[in-house]
């Protein structure tokens, strides 16, 4: 409690800040707001944790662009949260951690609240079948909080395998929540938005011929969790984006790969989904 409190006092100017009135991300109507103030914000977007950042190409990009490694993952957290927070500003206020005067600080204190664990992708009501609808309505629908044994074991005197094939991403699970009032005392925010992983990666898809020819696109996924102001997860997932093989220029591939991540996360945040005209979807 001593350090929360000692970063109670270094952030305190940061409460003067005024804040007008914002969007309801539940309401009916999509607003676009002028954020408040620069450190005050319905969202906050939380960076991915140093560990968390895996890529197959980091000698290209890191030659390409004279950068360490340390660098270049650097340089991928800040574009990564400046495409995210540049999108979800049309539509409402939002405060990117990375540009707070004591960023270090803060993104430390939520990562050491925070585990992770593979957890299967949300699936939206319409993309349901026909039959699992109906079962919803009359509960009749498997309980997803028993967890399905996986693995090969011993059941009824047989050998049996079962595999889980649902897809999944890393999802972030909060440890301790005391630091959550903290953070909206000095920001007031309703809502966390939590970068868990960033991948640059070759596409599972991709075969011997099209990685030794470069005729494929380098994958970049980014697997995130939204908290609500109690510490709930509310929504969650995994984005994706291809660039060409051959962009080793680190700009060159945020450009082309964190506005469309920014959408697609954009669109899975409760009160959100329909952001986009079709025109925009393209």
């Amino acid at each position: 409690m001593k350090h929360l409190f000692i970063l109670s006092l270094s952030l305190l100017p940061l409460l003067t800040f005024a804040q007008n009135e914002t969007y309801n991300p539940y309401a009916a109507e999509v607003k676009t707001v002028e954020p408040s103030g620069e450190f005050k914000g319905d969202y906050l977007l939380i960076p991915f944790p140093d560990r968390l950042f895996k890529c197959h190409f980091g000698k290209e990009l890191t030659v390409q662009n004279d950068m360490s490694f340390e660098e270049l993952r650097s340089f991928f957290q800040r574009e990564l949260n400046g495409a995210i927070s540049a999108e979800m500003a049309q539509f409402t206020s939002v405060v990117n951690t990375n540009t707070v005067p004591d960023a270090e600080r803060e993104t430390r204190m939520v990562h050491e609240n925070v585990t992770f664990k593979y957890e299967p992708v949300p699936v939206k009501e319409e993309e349901l079948s026909t039959t699992d609808k109906f079962k919803n309505k009359l509960n009749l629908k498997k309980k997803e909080e028993e967890p399905q044994r996986t693995g090969t074991y011993i059941e009824n005197g047989q050998v049996v395998t079962h595999r889980d094939t649902r897809e999944k991403y890393l999802a972030a699970l909060l440890k301790n929540t005391d630091f959550l009032e903290l953070m909206q005392g000095f920001h007031a925010n309703q809502f966390m938005v939590m970068v868990n992983q960033l991948e640059i990666v070759y596409p599972p898809q991709a075969n011997q011929m099209d990685l030794q020819y470069e005729k494929y696109k380098r994958l970049v996924r980014v697997h995130y969790t939204i908290f609500n102001k109690a510490g709930e997860s509310v929504s969650g997932g995994k984005a994706d984006a291809y660039v060409d093989a051959t962009t080793d220029d680190a700009k060159a591939l945020a450009d082309a790969a964190f506005p469309e991540i920014a959408k697609q996360i954009m669109v899975t945040i409760p009160g959100f989904e329909n952001v986009y005209t079709p025109e925009e979807e393209k």
